[in-house]
């Protein structure tokens, strides 16, 4: 694994998981666009799905044993069910008028 071919693959990773990012459901850069729940819940499933691959993506390059497999998706379950309960129990924002 040269350290070319390494930079390439995290800059594809890393923008995958902005694009995974922005493609979710409530990112302040879609909150200025009005979307069906059609079409906000497709992309709240592109996102998870995107950021699934691109993790297995470069798990795979980066040749991962059992233990950092499961290492990366006990992180990435606690990071949606972190997100997930965050967001259910947070009360909403009162506005001051």
């Amino acid at each position: 694994m040269d350290d070319k071919q390494y930079r390439q693959k995290l800059l594809i990773y890393s923008v995958m998981v902005i694009v995974a990012s922005i493609c979710a459901s409530g990112t302040p850069i879609l909150a200025f666009i009005k979307l069906p729940s059609a079409a906000s819940i497709g992309l709240g499933i592109a996102a998870l799905f995107l950021f699934i691959y691109a993790t297995i993506w470069f798990g795979s390059y980066l040749k991962l044993t059992s233990t950092q497999w499961l290492a990366a998706i006990a992180l990435l379950l606690l990071a949606w069910a972190g997100s997930a309960i965050y967001i259910v129990t947070r009360e909403p924002n009162v506005s001051v008028d």
